[in-house]
């Protein structure tokens, strides 16, 4: 199932995409009477509540799509989109290429640069689709990568690669925009007044 967030009559709604069209899951849970709506109240929500909500999510747009319950689908056109997950709790990026951007160039890579590399991207730089993306004048390279996101659905903690695959809940794509010139620098340089 295709999961995204839309904002319809000025609400943010959690929606199903299928064959051009967005079905209000709340909504379609309410009118086929397969589910709790409150558990479409966001797509956090949603995924919160397991394998369960999609069984029943997909039980509710068959049901609402063979009843021809018009209101809960709308023309993916006529929408807008967000974010799929507007606010998200954590963003981090863990880089592990051999193939760079920009040109397609092999890297050299020094000792220590396969190493993981996390970073934090707090949820008040995510947009949406057609949204503006914002730069501030201090970044000298802004830069973007296409990237593959890993939604977890999942808590967990030294998890065995085999089992990995049980906190995934899902995928979709964004582009992540950097400013190069911090993510190349080695160390950010510290002021004598930098206290920890």
């Amino acid at each position: 199932m295709k999961l995204a967030t839309l904002i319809w009559k000025n609400a943010e709604r959690v929606g199903a995409i299928a064959e051009g069209h967005i079905y209000d899951l709340a909504g379609c849970l309410k009118a086929s009477g397969k589910g709790d709506p409150a558990m479409a109240a966001s797509v956090a929500a949603f995924l919160a509540a397991g394998p369960i909500a999609l069984d029943r999510a997909a039980e509710a747009v068959v049901w609402v799509q063979a009843h021809g319950v018009e209101r809960e689908a709308h023309p993916l056109d006529q929408v807008k989109l967000l974010a799929p997950i507007p606010r998200l709790e954590n963003c981090c990026v863990w880089r592990q290429l051999r193939r760079s951007h920009p040109g397609g160039r092999w890297n050299v890579r020094r000792q220590g640069e396969d190493d993981p590399r996390f970073f934090i991207k707090p949820h008040t730089v995510v947009v949406g689709p057609g949204d503006p993306i914002r730069i501030p004048p201090s970044a000298a390279w802004a830069d973007w990568e296409l990237e593959l996101a890993v939604v977890i659905g999942k808590a967990g903690r030294d998890i065995a690669a085999d089992r990995a695959a049980e906190h995934i809940a899902g995928y979709t794509i964004f582009n992540d925009i950097s400013a190069r010139e911090l993510t190349f620098r080695q160390a950010l340089p510290l002021s004598p007044e930098t206290t920890f």
